[in-house]
């Protein structure tokens, strides 16, 4: 009844900013959303001079807010950005401020490139780095990465932070996944914060909260980035070859896993004899679309690893019915490579794969 009476007519015209902030918070952390009422929140947000009065921390948790439920008011997002931009504005934008905008916004997928630049530029004044949580600090990365921002200075200085004594092992394993992700999307190879992001999930306390997915993210983070960490991928093979570990991954996750091996050419037989098993395992391979069959053949090729059962599987699944056209050239390219360095002799199968690229 409370939700119908906000909405009433009218009754939102007696609102205050800190009402509709509030309001709109709380049905977030909440994880309750309703259209409704949250159009009703904007529409009054957006009245006369109404959001000219927010604060800076009223704006963030606006904005955040939307992003939180998914729920995208452009009108409102677009009406927060002319505010924020204001001569002066930005001063008053603390640590938590700057972070939960700039997520909200990656989430939400606006790419305001001013934005961007004028919150970054805001984090490097002041010293704010230096009051940012790892969640803060993790999560400004991700948003970056997410809207494609390459700002090398400011990530650098985000690294700097990262690895200020030992700063990093505070963060937990999302946080640590988000960064690491952040640096590998935007191709940006920073030696010591891969070094320190390598020796946190070595730590005894970090490797048993690792998932598949997590495992993953953390492989393919240092491949794309082309940083081979002898110990961090040992220590993860470690992971994966714990009893059951395997049965959780989804194909592309374990495809990507061996992709990324082959790339870093992390040379592990008993993980990959272990993988090709479970490939092969409970029509497993059926689930595997054209990009993670190329990546699991290019990978084991990579790695000069031949198992004759899992290279017949993958050419078998190759030549099912139509599932060929589903390939991108590229991806026939790579997969024609990678058979004939597994030692392929099936000439149809390689001149279908020629013949359609």
């Amino acid at each position: 009844w409370q939700r119908l009476q906000i909405v009433q007519e009218g009754f939102l015209s007696t609102f205050a900013p800190q009402n509709v902030v509030n309001t709109a918070w709380a049905y977030a952390k909440l994880g309750v959303k309703n259209e409704a009422l949250m159009a009703a929140l904007a529409d009054r947000a957006m009245q006369d001079n109404f959001l000219s009065r927010f604060k800076p921390q009223e704006v963030a948790n606006t904005a955040w807010a939307y992003a939180r439920l998914g729920i995208l008011r452009e009108e409102l997002m677009a009406g927060l950005i002319v505010h924020i931009m204001q001569d002066g504005f930005l001063s008053g934008f603390q640590a938590k401020d700057i972070a939960q905008t700039a997520w909200a916004y990656a989430t939400l997928g606006i790419r305001n490139k001013a934005l961007m630049e004028a919150l970054a530029e805001r984090t490097m004044q002041d010293n704010l780095l230096s009051m940012f949580t790892p969640q803060n600090l993790a999560n400004t990365a991700w948003a970056y990465a997410t809207l494609d921002i390459r700002d090398e200075e400011f990530m650098n200085m985000v690294a700097d932070r990262a690895v200020h004594n030992g700063f990093l092992y505070s963060f937990n394993e999302q946080d640590v996944a988000n960064i690491a992700w952040a640096y590998a999307n935007l191709g940006l190879k920073d030696e010591r914060l891969m070094l320190g992001i390598a020796e946190w999930t070595m730590q005894e306390s970090s490797l048993p909260k690792l998932n598949a997915q997590k495992v993953a993210n953390t492989v393919v983070a240092f491949a794309k980035l082309g940083v081979r960490n002898e110990g961090l991928m040992a220590a993860l093979a470690g992971v994966i070859l714990q009893p059951g570990f395997l049965s959780m991954f989804k194909a592309q996750s374990l495809a990507n896993v061996v992709w990324a091996y082959g790339r870093l050419r992390a040379v592990d037989e008993v993980l990959m004899v272990a993988i090709a098993k479970r490939v092969m395992q409970d029509g497993f391979l059926s689930t595997f679309n054209s990009q993670d069959i190329a990546s699991v053949a290019v990978g084991y090729a990579r790695l000069g690893v031949t198992n004759d059962d899992l290279t017949k599987a993958l050419a078998e699944r190759t030549m099912q019915d139509g599932f060929l056209d589903t390939f991108t050239p590229k991806e026939k390219s790579d997969l024609s490579w990678a058979f004939l360095k597994l030692g392929v002799k099936d000439k149809a199968l390689i001149a279908a794969l020629r013949t359609r690229t």
